[in-house]
This record gives structure tokens, sequence and C-alpha cells, in this order.
């Protein structure tokens, strides 16, 4: 999401999930104007087919001209890796529809919608409901590992409920607005990151033992497979850490760089180096920084549920598209020509 001197607004185009709240406290974010070619078949109102490669969802922004400035809007839509088939998931008003989150079993979505709340859909776009109503900005849904309870923030605090938006509790307050938000991988605690300053933070799932670990920003999955460890990533000039979940050790992984994303098995780190500056570039190392190469340039990229490919973002503002490479570096094209904010949709169970 954008936070105060956020990446996201200086380098490859991409959005993180929270962009709708940074917007709206003010947060300045490049100008937007779509431009672009679709590829494959975009079936606005078509199933969207489930292949061997699997599902991305994708934001597309869809900007007009006003007096002053411009209008934009923001929707969900999803792609499927083989086909190339395009679905339109969300209709919002201007500036709703971003954060989407994957439940485990890839069978539904978690996003801020109409109203700055909470709203969960099937991975087709359908059964949409709002499951939250009280005022103030909703911000970064993300699911427990079961699929069970949906965290989120409501301004200064992380809120947790079940899947159906009952029994409804308050894990935390702290000082400024919730960015970024995950659950560990045994679902016993929940990292956030919240403030002007944006600290990180983390509180057990039943709400006690809140502890700050120190300043930092929050990619969509910080967690290491197995718990142990959190990435986190420092505003200008810049630099991405390793933070043990205890909060006692930090280790520099890569200077002048944000956007990472652990494999799934937990051995390598996708990032982006030169996120603060205009030539971002995509790298993968060992998860102990050794043996880093560079893949493409872009951002925003995410592992594929099997390990083997990378989906990735480029262009700058809204002007974006979505990519694919092997995690080799082979093998690069385009999914999307006019999209940003790729998600995988996570393996059926």
């Amino acid at each position: 999401m954008s936070r105060p001197h956020d990446a996201h607004d200086m380098t490859s185009g991409g959005w993180s999930r929270g962009s709708l709240f940074a917007r709206v406290l003010g947060v300045a974010m490049v100008g937007m104007a779509v431009a672009g070619f679709l590829i494959g078949h975009q079936a606005e109102d078509g199933e969207a087919r489930v292949g061997p490669g699997g599902v991305l969802s994708f934001e597309r922004v869809t900007c007009t001209s006003t007096d002053p400035g411009e209008t934009c809007t923001t929707d969900i839509w999803s792609v499927n890796v083989d086909s190339g088939s395009q679905k339109r998931l969300t209709r919002k008003p201007t500036g709703e529809g971003e954060e989407a989150g994957w439940s485990p079993d890839g069978r539904r979505l978690a996003f801020v919608g109409r109203g700055y709340q909470i709203w969960t859909m099937n991975a087709d776009g359908s059964r949409q409901e709002q499951l939250t109503v009280s005022e103030g900005l909703k911000s970064a849904p993300t699911w427990s590992p079961r699929g069970h309870r949906i965290a989120y923030g409501d301004e200064d605090r992380l809120m947790a409920m079940n899947a159906l938006g009952d029994a409804l509790s308050r894990l935390a307050t702290v000082a400024g607005p919730v960015w970024e938000a995950s659950w560990s991988p045994d679902g016993r605690r929940i990292v956030f990151s919240a403030g002007s300053s944006s600290f990180i933070y983390v509180v057990n799932a039943n709400g006690r033992g809140l502890r700050q670990l120190g300043r930092g920003n929050l990619d969509e999955d910080p967690w290491s497979s197995d718990g142990r460890h959190i990435l986190l990533w420092l505003p200008g000039p810049g630099a991405l850490y390793v933070l043990s979940a205890d909060g006692k050790t930090r280790r520099r992984l890569a200077g002048n760089a944000a956007e990472a994303d652990w494999s799934p098995d937990g051995k390598r780190i996708v990032f982006v180096q030169g996120a603060f500056g205009p030539n971002a570039e995509i790298y993968v190392t060992n998860a102990d920084g050794s043996s880093k190469r560079r893949l493409a340039s872009g951002g925003q990229p995410q592992w594929s549920p099997d390990g083997r490919q990378i989906a990735f973002s480029e262009g700058e503002g809204s002007v974006g598209a979505v990519y694919m490479i092997n995690a080799d570096g082979t093998h690069r094209r385009t999914l999307v020509g006019d999209g940003q904010t790729p998600l995988w949709q996570p393996v059926r169970r």
C-alpha cells in the first residue's frame, strides 16, 4: 500500500494494496492515465477458466479527464495464465476497489470496496457481500491461514471478524492508520504496519501481547513459510531487511530495495532493486542473501504457488502491464497489457 515515502509512487508504476487509504489521507501519488492494449481474449462477463498455469487477480485503473484534473476508478480483474482470458470482477465508484486478498483455498477474495468497507466475493466475482458497516476507512484485509477469519485495518485499529462478518473484535489500537497486515503461517500472530512514520507491530490473534518491532514497511505476504522471519523495507534511501519474528535480530538483505516476496518453500526471495529511483529491476536471491541474480525490469513481483514462475508489473503510474517470467529468468511474456498489482490465486484444495 502507499505509505509515506512509499517506493511505489516513484518506480515501477505498481501500487500496493493500501493505495486507496493513502490517497484519501492525502499521500501524494503519481498522476494516472490509462494506455496500452489488452492481449488474449477479454471476457468481461465470461467465465475465467482455471488452467494448469493458474489465475492471477490484478487491478485496472480507468481515468477520465475532469475539470480540474482526472477522475479515476480502480477495479479488480482476473486473468487465466494459460488462455489469457480476462474477467472483470468488480465495478466500483471512483477511488474504491483495491487491496484484494485471496482466501487460502482460492475460492474467495476479500477487498476494500464501496464506502471503503471490507467486502468479499467468489473468485468469479459473484456473491459480493459487504462485511463491515461502521464509519471510518477500512484497509488491508487479510485471511487467516484456515480461512475462518479476516483481519483488517479500521483507521488506527486492527480488527478481526469471522469470514461472514460476525464475531467482530478489536485486536490493537496504535498511533496512525493501519497500512498492511498479515497472519503468521500458524495463525497465532498478526504482523502489521501503521502510522505516518510506519512502525511494525506484532500481536497475538487473540489481541494480547502487542509489541512494536521498530520502524519499517511491509508488503503483501512478509512471513517466511516457517513463521520465523519477516521481510520489511525502509523508505529512502531504502533498504530491505529480514527481521526475526521476535524482533531481536535484523539482517540487511539489499540496499535501495523493496517489494519483496518469499518463494513458497522459503528458500529464495524476489525483490525490487532500485525501488526508490527510475530504474527498478527485479532480482532473486537465496534467503541468506547469496546468489543474487537479475530477472527483469519492473516491480511488484509475486511467486506462483509452485515456485516456478514470477508475475510482476512494469510501467509508470497506472500505465502499466502485467508480465510473467520463469524463476530462472527465461520466457518473459505479457499477460495483461493494462494492469498492475498481480496476485496469484492459491492452489485450490
